[in-house]
């Protein structure tokens, strides 16, 4: 590779690269070799700027970090919990990967510090002890993370109708009563405006407000 093409690379088009590739493949198919191919450049010229394959998951575990605001000054700690939910959740559907990934990666960069720098100074703000501020901040992530894996696990919206009925000949009602009377209620709610993908968002702020009532109540 020319050397005037190696300068032109910088982390920012390498962590681009990355999540191109990450949300076209999957997160296994993210790879120094493979980035370097996509950016038209040579491995070792990716070094110069990334230490190696886990410094550069750790690089799109920040990016993602950054796309989520931060709660606007002066928002109460409810208000700000809900809104981080709420654009954590939306940008975890956008790249189906970040979810596994945020919950995974230890290490911090910038963006994923001031992200719990901030929820931790909201908590505080409004009277949260420090034990329960970590711990409210710790099962909001967990509950978030974990509805969008699950969340992003289904079939596309369109194809859930057919989903269902392809599983409901094994699934007996004499058997099991309620899952059938369930899938049907199911059914019934995604054909309703907005379909499936509003039935979920609706299931998630059930749990995110049984959740922020949870913090409440135990805040006293």
């Amino acid at each position: 590779m020319p050397e005037s093409a190696s300068r032109r690379l910088d982390r920012g088009r390498i962590v681009d690269a990355a999540i191109a590739i990450a949300d076209a493949e999957g997160i296994a198919a993210v790879t120094i070799r493979r980035v370097a191919e996509a950016l038209k450049a040579g491995a070792m010229s990716l070094y110069r700027h990334v230490d190696g394959k886990d410094a550069l998951l750790d690089a799109l575990a920040d990016r993602i970090a950054a796309d989520i605001p931060l709660p606007e000054s002066g928002s109460g700690w409810r208000e700000g919990l809900h809104a981080r939910a709420v654009a954590t959740r939306r940008i975890c559907l956008r790249h189906p990967w970040a979810a596994r990934l945020l919950e995974s990666r230890l290490a911090s960069g910038p963006a994923r510090l001031r992200m719990q720098e901030a929820g931790l100074a909201l908590l505080a703000g409004d009277g949260f002890s420090l034990s329960l501020a970590c711990r409210a901040l710790t099962v909001l992530d967990s509950y978030i993370y974990g509805f969008t894996l699950r969340e992003s696990a289904l079939p596309p919206s369109d194809a859930l109708p057919d989903a269902v009925r392809d599983v409901a000949p094994a699934i007996r009602p004499e058997d099991y009563p309620h899952i059938v009377t369930a899938m049907m209620h199911a059914m019934a709610e995604a054909q309703k405006d907005g379909g499936a993908a509003a039935l979920m968002e609706a299931d998630f702020l059930f749990g995110l407000d049984l959740l922020l009532d949870g913090f409440a109540a135990a805040k006293g």
